[in-house]
């Protein structure tokens, strides 16, 4: 018996029919743009798409480099800009800022905040709280959350989050965003792993200034 089983690398096995005239309808007027754009215009371009379909279908063209990320974009996928694809399939031929090894990280880590990790501050792309792993010890927290979660997520973000503040409100600074959650990065890090290879980490960008931003004004906080 032949086995029908169609296994999509992001939609997983047996897509809807629904989600496959999406997936067509997508990559179609992707391939019909000539200037950058953002997920958010495919997903405005036609209200009928999902946007979940829309993103993934997006962040998996862009894996396969026929999409390319731009330099300094923001954040949020959403948002992301990409160029579009030409007849002859765009590839990343340069080094895009947004990705780095992890000697890279650390060289410029070093560069700018001295020996010390400690000190080694980053800034979160959601709330731009500063903090380092200093911070984190201060409060009793993971210092090995640096980089990775907005100190927020250690001050009490998390315990008012559905509010749709962010948690901001409830926590002493910060916010509750997470470089590894469904809108990753901004920064990847390629890092070693046990088997030899590498594997590729989400991680806040480095921080600008030298020194941590210690004091932050709490908002109001909402009962």
């Amino acid at each position: 018996m032949t086995d029908t089983t169609m296994e999509h690398p992001r939609f997983g096995k047996n897509p809807t029919r629904s989600t496959l005239i999406q997936i067509d309808q997508i990559t179609a007027w992707i391939r019909e743009q000539t200037k950058p754009f953002s997920v958010m215009d495919a997903f405005n371009a036609k209200r009928s798409w999902s946007y979940n379909t829309t993103y993934k279908l997006v962040r998996e063209l862009r894996d396969k480099n026929l999409l390319r990320q731009t330099n300094d974009v923001d954040a949020r996928p959403a948002l992301w800009i990409y160029n579009a694809p030409t007849e002859s399939l765009v590839t990343i031929t340069t080094k895009s800022e947004n990705h780095l090894t992890q000697q890279e990280l650390c060289d410029e880590a070093r560069r700018r905040f001295g020996d010390d990790t400690k000190q080694w501050a980053f800034i979160c792309p959601k709330c731009s709280d500063i903090a380092c792993a200093a911070d984190f010890i201060a409060i009793g927290a993971d210092p090995y959350l640096v980089g990775q979660e907005c100190i927020g997520r250690s001050c009490g973000a998390l315990a008012k989050a559905a509010t749709g503040t962010d948690g901001r409100q409830h926590a002493k600074r910060g916010c509750d965003w997470a470089a590894y959650g469904l809108f990753a990065g901004p920064w990847f890090i390629t890092v070693p792993t046990k088997d030899g290879g590498t594997k590729e980490l989400p991680s806040f960008k480095l921080a600008p200034h030298r020194a941590p931003q210690h004091v932050r004004e709490p908002a109001e906080v909402i009962a």
